[in-house]
């Protein structure tokens, strides 16, 4: 019997759909074992089944599993695209003052996408995630007017969804260290709510995502812009935290024993430990989250409390010397 006449027979979109994507990748695992086999025998038998499932996908597209691992041939043939494109793109995007940063995560992302086990797993809705992506950024590269290129790409991605946690990460680093730079300079609220400001004119096309199983990027970008907001309103617009050479494991550590020996006049720890946070930075110029503080995993610890022990023990001799504190004691 057709499909399409038994498609027809069900009482359901719903019980048509889950039919449909269990003939569906029948076909495809069937598609699949007759591509890889290596008898030319199986050549007339490869294309007829190849031909049914294209067939089958055009006229069924809607119904098709966006979440199904594609066939294997469809998998190389997408890796070619990218592979043919992807270094054009990339270099012509570096001529326009894109950051490299940004290209090795896009490069690296797109790498790992066709490695087995990796995730995202590629699936039907790389197939066309994929292509309008690249067609989205050489559209940016080959335009040659004279536009603020940095916004313009980041407006793509943001709106083409490539939510990649190593691209993410690249922005928030960049982000940070701007903000951080307009903190000292007093402007920390003005570059903020510029971000902010740029970020919620992103839109993301409907189910457009690098990885379908992640917020998308302007998700975590818009999380991170109201983390710093949330910190900039406990320390204040014109205060700066405290910059200090230590590790978070070397704050986490005075900031235990000073708790415990009550030198914080708060009810519980979680609160001294929010505005302790707020008021000092690590050595690497970001704040130490209170969880960290609160966490005391001594294992972990052991390092940060041996230095914290010299860093004491020299304190108390300067102290001893400074008041002549040994001198009145000998008296």
């Amino acid at each position: 019997m057709e499909v399409a006449t038994m498609f027809r027979q069900y009482a359901s979109i719903e019980i048509a759909r889950i039919s449909f994507q269990q003939y569906h990748r029948k076909l495809v695992s069937l598609y699949d074992r007759l591509y890889n086999a290596v008898d030319d025998a199986s050549g007339v038998a490869t294309e007829a089944v190849r031909q049914l499932l294209a067939e089958h996908e055009e006229t069924y597209s809607s119904l098709v599993d966006q979440d199904a691992p594609m066939p294997v041939d469809y998998v190389a043939n997408l890796r070619e695209l990218v592979q043919s494109l992807l270094p054009s793109i990339e270099e012509q995007l570096l001529s326009k003052d894109i950051p490299h940063e940004y290209l090795s995560e896009l490069r690296s992302a797109m790498n790992t996408l066709f490695e087995p086990y990796k995730l995202p797993i590629i699936t039907y809705h790389h197939r066309a995630y994929v292509p309008a992506l690249l067609n989205a950024l050489a559209h940016l590269a080959h335009d040659t007017r004279a536009k603020s290129w940095l916004q313009r790409f980041m407006e793509a991605m943001a709106n083409h969804n490539f939510n990649h946690m190593g691209f993410y990460n690249r922005w928030q680093e960049q982000f940070d260290n701007e903000l951080e730079a307009a903190w000292a300079e007093g402007r920390a609220e003005t570059v903020l709510r510029q971000y902010q400001q740029t970020v919620q004119l992103y839109q993301p096309a409907p189910r457009a995502a690098f990885d379908p199983h992640r917020p998308s990027l302007k998700a975590l970008m818009e999380i991170r812009i109201a983390h710093l907001w949330e910190l900039l309103s406990d320390t204040g617009s014109n205060s700066r935290p405290l910059r200090t050479t230590s590790l978070a494991g070397d704050i986490a550590v005075r900031f235990h024993y000073r708790h415990k020996v009550g030198e914080f006049d708060y009810d519980t720890q979680q609160e001294a430990a929010r505005d302790f946070t707020n008021a000092h930075l690590s050595k690497t110029g970001q704040p130490v989250s209170a969880h960290t503080l609160t966490k005391f995993d001594k294992n972990a610890l052991y390092a940060p409390a041996l230095r914290y022990r010299r860093q004491l023990k020299e304190e108390l001799r300067l102290l001893e010397k400074d008041f002549k504190l040994d001198e009145d004691k000998n008296r």
